[in-house]
């Protein structure tokens, strides 16, 4: 188990970089070639229809995984976990990986009224569209490969850890009092 904290630590460097630096190096790729023009994409809303989509699923699913892991709060992993400087970590995964993917959603509604900035933004409208462009293009990469690794960080917690689920404290069973009380309440419940 200590094993498995060790090698977390000695590849935590390359874990909080990676999504920052990957996305900007596609995003310039991007802007190099030219690829970027979304206003010429004729089937550019069904594109943002399922960027936000997504990007509203994954955000409910990290409240997910934030829900396994403080079931799994009493195991032995978890509570040295919380112990070390992995915990700031792991907090610091989940909140930019939330405030990225709020940010997605808010940029792609901006993206449905690219027609309005014409009429009243002060800068150039296709120079403000390209500039949202490259903010878009680059945190969606961002939120995709921070959503990857915090996935990729709870899977390792939950499942490569054997005494995650087997030191795993032992629920109290329920008396027969409790028992009867519960089979009158679903009984009553289900005549009303």
């Amino acid at each position: 188990m200590l094993y498995f904290l060790k090698s977390k630590l000695s590849s935590i460097n390359i874990e909080k970089l990676y999504p920052a630096i990957i996305s900007f190096l596609i995003t310039f790729i991007l802007v190099h070639f030219r690829f970027l023009n979304f206003a010429e994409y004729k089937k550019f809303d069904n594109l943002l229809d399922g960027i936000i989509t997504l990007s509203s699923v994954t955000v409910g699913f990290l409240g997910v995984l934030i829900s396994i892991l403080f079931t799994l709060r009493d195991t032995e992993l978890i509570q040295k976990l919380f112990a070390s400087e992995l915990k700031n970590d792991l907090y610091d995964y989940f909140n930019k990986t939330l405030h990225s993917g709020i940010l997605v959603i808010i940029f792609s509604n901006i993206f449905y009224l690219r027609d309005e900035f014409k009429s009243f933004t002060i800068f150039d409208d296709l120079l403000f569209l390209e500039l949202i462009s490259v903010l878009w293009t680059w945190l969606v990469l961002y939120f995709s490969l921070t959503s990857y690794r915090i996935v990729n960080v709870m899977m390792q917690i939950v499942f490569k850890s054997h005494s995650a689920t087997e030191k795993r404290p032992l629920s109290e069973p329920i008396s027969n009092e409790e028992l009867k009380e519960l089979n009158n309440s679903l009984k009553n419940n289900s005549q009303d």
